[in-house]
Formats: C-alpha cells, structure tokens, sequence
C-alpha cells in the first residue's frame, strides 16, 4: 500500500506534462481532495434539485433544471482536474468544459428572461406574506372578541337573575336579622337559654351557609373556568349549583322543577364550573321558554351507562319548529325576541360540552322542548363519548 501510494504521488507516477504542481505530493494531495470534496457537493447539489423538481412543483423549474445541469457540470470539470493528473484525456475535459459551458449559458439567458416573471413571483409572495400576517391578527382579534362576547353573554344572564338572586340573598338575610333580634329580646328578659342559644345558632349558621353558596355559585358563573383542572365530583352537586342561582325565579313564577334519576348520584371527571355554566344556560333558556304559559314545568333527568352519563333538561314547551332545528346551536342565532337574547349560549355551551369529549344535542323526537348532554365519566384517554 505504501508503495502504491508512493507511486501515485510521487515523481515517477505523473506524466511529463500537464499539471505537475511543483511535483510535489502534499501539494498534489491537497488539490485532490479540494477537487473531489467540490465536485461531491456540486452533483450533490444538482441531484437534489432534479429530485425537488420532480416531488415538488417549483415555479420556473425550467430555470432551475438548467442550474442544475450547470451546478453538475461543474462538479464534472474538478473530477476531470483529478482525472487529468494522471491520464492526458483532455479532450473529455474539454468536452466537460463545453457542457459547462452550455448550461451556464442557457441558465443565464433564463434568468434574464424570467427575471419580470421572478420579480412578480417575490412581489406575490410578500404580499402573501402580509396578508398571512393580516389574517393572523384577524383570527387573534376574532378570538378576542368572541371571548368578550362569551362574557357579555354569561353577565347578560346574570342581568336577567338579578332580580331573582337579590329575593334569594334577602330571604336568608331577613332570616337572619329576625333571629337575631328575637335572641336580643330574650337576654333582655333574661329569658335566654343554652338549648335557645344553640338552636338560634344553628339557624343563622345554615342561613349564613345557604348565602354563601348563592355568592359561590355567582363567582363560579361570572368567571371562564377553563384553566381549571379535570376534578371528580357528582353530577347532582353541580345542578345543584346550577339551580342555587336560578331557583327562586322558578318558584316565583310557578315554574315547576322535577329532578329524576338522581339516586345512584353518579360522578364525572370535568370542569365543574364550565358544566355548570351550561346547565344554567340550558334551565334559563327552559324558564324563558315556559314562564308565561299555562302548563309550566321543567324536567332533568339523569342517565348513567358504564362510560358515560347524559343529562336532559326537557321543558313544556311544544319544541323547536324544524326549519330551526339545524340553526339553534349557530352563534347569534336566538329564538328570543330582541334584547332578550344574545343567541350565543347554545354555541358556547356546545363547544364547553364538546372540549370535555361529550355532545350537546335537541332531541327532536321529543314532544316537548328536550336538550340532551353526554359527557363521558372519565376524562381523558377513552373519556369519549361516540359521535
């Protein structure tokens, strides 16, 4: 092997003319190697462009085709370089030289040629470019106001239970209120007793208790809830948060309320806030619907199955007249009468039940007005209910 390479680069192994490089073999060396290290890279070069051109439909592929034969030929001249140092073929290399030659010729005419087209196709792109920004901030500003629309939405019901809640706070208060002046009375008597004061106590303590989860329930409605964690909690605690801010307008109005099925009181992994943002919807949306007829009453009714379970919240209503039916879960499609309604409920609430891996839909064989969720009872993976 010494011997061989001793040869190849020393004196005796070159011809007598030609590039001789000083006869020197690190010099010789050195050339070699630039020239194979260039001409890998040029027809690597070449090749992945062809290969490009044909997975990928390029603009100009012409053009490109073009440099890449000239970027290939290239490569082609520094092999010949290396090739020449020990064989005199050149008249291959001026052949090579020639086919170079060509294609930079053509490449360049090609360029001058398509160089208006080239200038329109960069204008095009940057104007893509642009409009892509646009669109960016557009969808961002959309995000935005359909979040500022979701709470105007869920305040806009807070509005229409205002009046409602007050009656539901001042009843507990004044219960409080008369308590505690009866307890006063007693000890200016010296009337009161221990067993009083314990029972007095007591009272207030509940409706103290029954206050503070009426505040609980409204500072749960008025904020978003979905950074909250997945939590394991039973579907009857969440109506009951639900109807602890609604139930006092039922009563007031007559509107009967009937829970069914609620015994087994099953649990479900979600973001209990959100599901009962949606529950709320759906029995406000139910009272709107019934409260000035004759027969009035609203039903939920709860189903459990070994994956899922499925709440319907049916109200006396005769139902949704089926030119409406594929439109009643669009955004700011409502059924209500102007300034009643701001038709995004049903769409948010869809799309809360949806990101849960659940379904929220109206159950048109129903006689009466029925909305159906299903929500799977675990979250996450096979916490999806069936489309």
């Amino acid at each position: 092997m010494i011997k061989w390479l001793d040869e190849l680069f020393g004196q005796t192994g070159y011809m007598p003319h030609g590039h001789c490089y000083l006869w020197n073999p690190s010099l010789v060396a050195t050339h070699v190697a630039s020239d194979l290290l260039i001409g890998l890279a040029y027809v690597s070069i070449s090749l992945s462009l062809y290969a490009l051109i044909r997975k990928i439909k390029l603009p100009f592929s012409s053009m490109v085709l073009s440099f890449g034969v000239f970027i290939g030929a290239c490569g082609a001249t520094h092999f010949m370089e290396v090739w020449n140092l020990w064989f005199a073929n050149y008249w291959l290399a001026g052949l090579v030289k020639v086919l170079t030659a060509a294609a930079s010729v053509a490449t360049g005419i090609w360029l001058v040629r398509l160089r208006p087209q080239i200038l329109e196709f960069a204008e095009a792109a940057k104007l893509s470019a642009a409009r892509s920004a646009e669109l960016e901030q557009l969808n961002r500003t959309l995000s935005d106001n359909q979040k500022l629309m979701a709470h105007s939405a869920k305040m806009s019901a807070l509005g229409e239970m205002a009046g409602g809640i007050a009656h539901e706070i001042n009843s507990p208060l004044a219960i409080i209120t008369v308590r505690a002046n009866q307890l006063e009375r007693l000890v200016q008597r010296g009337a009161l007793t221990p067993e009083m004061i314990v029972t007095e106590s007591k009272l207030i303590a509940n409706t103290a208790k029954r206050i503070g989860g009426i505040i609980k329930g409204l500072r749960s409605f008025a904020r978003e809830g979905e950074k909250d964690p997945y939590e394991e909690v039973t579907v009857e605690s969440v109506v009951q948060d639900a109807l602890i801010l609604c139930q006092t307008r039922f009563e007031s109005h007559a509107v009967a309320l009937e829970l069914v099925g609620f015994e087994g009181n099953p649990t479900i992994e979600c973001r209990s806030v959100q599901i009962g943002q949606v529950v709320l919807n759906l029995l406000n949306n139910a009272f709107d619907a019934v409260h000035q007829l004759s027969e009035k009453w609203v039903r939920l009714e709860l189903r459990q199955t070994d994956s899922s379970v499925e709440l319907s919240i049916t109200d006396s209503g005769k139902g949704i007249a089926s030119n409406l039916r594929s439109r009643i879960m669009q955004p700011f499609f409502t059924t209500k009468e102007v300034g009643k309604g701001t038709g995004l409920g049903l769409s948010i609430s869809k799309g809360i039940i949806e990101n849960h891996g659940g379904k929220l839909e109206l159950d048109s064989s129903s006689p009466n007005t029925r909305f159906v969720i299903t929500l799977p009872i675990r979250h996450g993976h096979g916490g999806q209910v069936p489309k």
